[in-house]
């Protein structure tokens, strides 16, 4: 936290742009709690000299459930000592390190302590000789042990560095002195520079004439590069030991450059050494990065999920500031230019959450551009489908004009923060750092009272979050004044201030959990006063519950379903979560039965009779629609099961489709015939084709009747498709071919609406048709895809055939567009599949260029540079492949078939 003011006036021009060019690139990841419970964390904890027991109790005591490693746990001797203490007291940790947080550095490690049997006297050395790493400007900082057993006062141990056993070339001494309560002893050393790829060796010797330890060891030699000594005599295992080298390089307040990190080596240390600990929460990287780190910081992170899958890696990114661009761009990096681009940077990287710090209460007052932060960063945790974390103002800094909280204020604050969607929330700050004040422990280690508010609120927060962590953000709307970055409460809006009653002003905010049902969470704005506040509810809820703030279980409220009225009291800034009535689960989708067929008759010069059983083997079918060579030719109600197609040329062969539709207009299953008009010169008819389905679904037989494309006669007439694609429409061919193959549909209104974006559940059902994909054999493994639901087949189909994998390994997001990078990816995949390994795979063409190659995400550039250089997908105009924008569904149509012309050709 470096800065915080961000005055309105200032701002306003600079954000209003913010909330535009919505294309997302990240995928979401679970939703990380600790053990179950909302996540509630404090940063700048006790340090080092006062991390007991007693500290960290205090903590749990709080209602806090982790803590962010900062104020100088940043070592592993530090670390182990606080996660022991943390294991304790039921809390878990984010570690961090010196190689992370400071500077660039090296580590060397040995982990086993299996052997107790060594002990440390005046008359008994112990040694440990050691290789460096391959890297260059390296020197010995720290250097840690692992002891059990009393340190006492008046005894000292001190290390010494050599070139060898044989002490010829003396590096480094520093001596540590008793009493020491830690069980892992650190040992400070300066000026210690060492050479690549070089043994050394170091040793301890004490004053003590008493046994001191058991310093732990190794059970036989577990270090490769070298040898636990004991009065300089080699004793066959290794001691356990913890160097930390610092070495030249860094970046601006963390060890991340713009061109540079810690080795692949460190990390993996940093990690095995971790990892096991059952304290441990997961790996804090970097509070508020440059936005020119991000691909280093990017790498890190996918290094250490490879290593540790099981836990998370957190970034706190920097607040809205329009004075920090140098955060946002780092230097000279016109890709991070601005908020946006930095925050969008940031959720490529597909971080397991996204945080932020900003704070709203000065000595001049509320800075309402608190609503400014949380409302971008709700919109970017939805749209990016990854959870956000929120930084909590609990101390004074005079330095900024801030001022330490009331209880009202810290009430509000949190309150607010969960109306927006947040899912977890970390204190800033619990111990009182050098140049602020007041934070919830003083200086003096006593307990403000800022502590105990926090205390009682983070005990109603983790009653609620078993809901809470369930729950999305839809909407969120204000009353009482509305800020320029907030929404007013809209007059239709279904639970409204009872007319004539008192009103509070309040944020009135609707979620949602994954099964649809829906929840409103209310927060009394008035810092001030409380409020006996009254709300109507339009519609009349059969029912109205309030999770309970004591039990989190739903309780009854005062809601009166005959009026609709509810009334309850709301101290300031606090918040309640109601919950409506559950929505009754969705019908399952109209299908056909096996062997149900499309029959024709009544044939004329100009018109054909379709008849057609209901699609009763699934829900109720709300209407259907009749298609002719793929165009669109009207619909009917449900209970209609015939319709006579007319304005058709005599003599002529007609593919017929029906198709089923459910109440929310999607459409399922499928019914074809060919079938042909009278001729007019001597009414002969054609015999007609069987039907193609077999009365199977759009997902069972891929929605291709299996013609060749030579005998679909798409340029007989070029008549409109719909009523926006006229018989000139540039991509008339491809979405008559596409209508054909049963891979694409039009809208009940008579449109195809080219240019509309396509949901990831649209793109992956138009593959699916396309690629002939069999039904899958079981649901597809996703909670966000209902069983009923219009897309699941395909998208279960294209989970089985290795397609998709999710956004997460539990959500697909069905109802999120699709960007062009993502779109890229998935065809070639598709292609990978319909190729096997009978044919070529498609190849990047690292010569294709383009403006934007920079902009594309790492994870997709060799997919984008294959369906380029293969002609599947095109750039713009200006030479531009424009990866984060939503796919077309004209665009989507177009490279699919490219698809399947390239795959005919082969």
């Amino acid at each position: 936290m470096r800065r915080i003011r961000l005055p309105i006036i200032a701002a306003l021009a600079f954000v209003l742009t913010l909330f535009s060019g919505l294309t997302a690139g990240a995928s979401s990841n679970p939703t990380p709690t600790v053990d179950g419970e909302f996540p509630i964390g404090i940063f700048h904890n006790p340090p080092p000299s006062e991390t007991t027991d007693s500290a960290y109790a205090d903590i749990r005591a709080m209602n806090a459930n982790f803590i962010v490693s900062t104020n100088l746990m940043t070592t592993p001797a530090t670390t182990d000592w606080a996660l022991k203490h943390a294991q304790n007291n039921d809390l878990k940790i984010l570690v961090t390190d010196t190689g992370i947080r400071w500077y660039q550095s090296e580590w060397i490690s040995q982990n086993d302590d299996t052997d107790a049997s060594l002990y440390l006297r005046n008359d008994r050395a112990l040694g440990q000789t050691f290789t460096t790493p391959d890297a260059t400007g390296m020197a010995v900082w720290k250097l840690s042990f692992k002891k059990a057993g009393a340190w006492p006062a008046g005894t000292s141990v001190t290390l010494n560095i050599y070139d060898s056993p044989a002490k010829t070339t003396h590096i480094a001494t520093s001596t540590l002195p008793g009493p020491l309560v830690t069980d892992f002893p650190e040992f400070t050393i300066n000026g210690a520079v060492v050479a690549a790829e070089t043994d050394y060796y170091f040793e301890l010797t004490t004053d003590s004439v008493t046994d001191l330890g058991p310093f732990l060891a190794s059970t036989g030699d577990k270090y490769g590069d070298g040898d636990l000594y004991v009065n300089g005599v080699a004793a066959g295992n290794d001691l356990y030991f913890q160097m930390t080298l610092p070495k030249d390089g860094g970046g601006n307040w963390s060890a991340f450059s713009p061109t540079s990190r810690s080795s692949d080596d460190f990390f993996t240390t940093y990690v095995n050494h971790y990892k096991d600990h059952p304290a441990l929460l997961g790996y804090n990287l970097v509070d508020e990065p440059f936005g020119d780190q991000f691909p280093h910081l990017q790498s890190a992170t996918e290094l250490i999920r490879t290593l540790d899958p099981d836990h998370m890696v957190y970034t706190n990114l920097y607040g809205l500031c329009p004075t920090c661009m140098h955060y946002y761009s780092g230097t000279d990096d016109p890709l991070r230019g601005s908020y946006q681009d930095y925050v969008n940077g940031w959720l490529d990287t597909n971080p397991d959450i996204i945080s932020f710090d900003h704070y709203p209460f000065y000595s001049t007052g509320f800075d309402e551009a608190w609503y400014l932060q949380l409302e971008y960063y709700r919109e970017r945790s939805l749209l990016y489908d990854t959870d956000l974390w929120v930084y909590i103002q609990a101390m004074q800094y005079d330095y900024y004009n801030m001022i330490e909280p009331s209880e009202e204020q810290m009430r509000f604050q949190i309150y607010s923060s969960l109306a927006y969607g947040a899912k977890g929330y970390v204190y800033f700050t619990y111990y009182t750092p050098d140049g602020m004040d007041n934070g919830l422990i003083l200086p003096d280690g006593s307990k403000n009272d800022t502590y105990y508010y926090a205390q009682d609120v983070n005990a109603e927060v983790l009653n609620l979050g078993s809901t809470l962590l369930g729950l999305t953000s839809k909407e969120v709307y204000q009353t009482g004044g509305t800020p320029a970055y907030t929404t007013a409460l809209p007059s239709g809006f279904f639970w409204q201030p009872t007319t004539g009653a008192p009103e509070m002003p309040m944020i009135v905010s609707l979620l949602e959990d994954g099964d649809g049902r829906e929840y409103l969470m209310i927060v009394n704005k008035d810092l001030e006063d409380a409020h006996l506040a009254s709300f109507t509810l339009s519609g009349t809820p059969t029912a109205v519950t309030e999770i309970s703030k004591t039990t989190g279980l739903e309780v009854g409220t005062s809601y009166n379903a005959t009026t609709g009225v509810l009334t309850a009291s709301f101290e300031p800034g606090e918040g309640r979560l109601y919950a409506l009535p559950v929505t009754p689960a969705p019908s399952a989708a109209p299908a056909w039965e096996e062997g149900s067929e499309l029959a024709a008759s009544q044939a004329t010069t100009s018109s054909i009779r379709l008849t057609w059983p209901a699609a009763a083997a699934g829900g109720e079918a709300a209407g259907y629609r009749i298609y002719a060579n793929g165009g669109l030719q009207g619909s009917v109600a449900g209970d209609v099961l015939t319709y006579t197609v007319s304005g058709l040329a005599s003599g002529t062969s007609y593919g017929f489709k029906v198709v089923a539709v459910d109440a929310n207009d999607e459409e399922h299953g499928l019914l074809e015939r060919t079938a042909s008009t009278v001729y007019a010169s001597n009414g002969y008819v054609p015999p007609a084709d069987p039907p193609s389905s077999g009365g199977k679904t759009e997902e069972e037989n891929g929605g291709d009747n299996g013609e060749n494309e030579e005998d679909n006669d798409f340029d007989s007439e070029r008549a409109p498709l719909f009523g926006d694609i006229a018989g000139d429409h540039p991509a008339w061919e491809a979405i008559a071919e596409a209508l054909e193959r049963g891979i694409v549909t039009g809208y009940a209104d008579m449109t195809f609406r080219p240019q509309a974006p396509v949901t990831r559940a649209a793109f992956v059902t138009m593959l699916v048709r396309a690629l002939e994909l069999p039904a899958a054999g079981q649901a597809p493994p996703f909670r966000d895809v209902a069983a009923g639901a219009w897309y699941a087949g395909a998208v279960g189909a294209a989970f089985e055939a290795g397609l998709i994998n999710g956004v997460d390994g539990e959500r697909f997001a069905p109802d999120r567009t699709i960007s062009r990078e993502q779109m890229a990816t998935l065809l070639v995949r598709a292609y990978a599949y319909l190729a096997g390994a009978d044919m070529p795979q498609l190849v990047p063409d690292e010569s294709v260029n383009y403006q934007d190659e920079a902009a594309v995400a790492d994870w997709a550039r060799a997919s984008v540079n294959q369906v380029l250089g293969g002609g599947i997908m095109e750039l713009d105009d200006d030479s531009l492949f424009l990866p984060r924008t939503a796919a077309t569904r004209v665009e989507a149509v177009e490279a699919i078939l490219k698809l399947l012309g390239m795959m005919r050709e082969s």
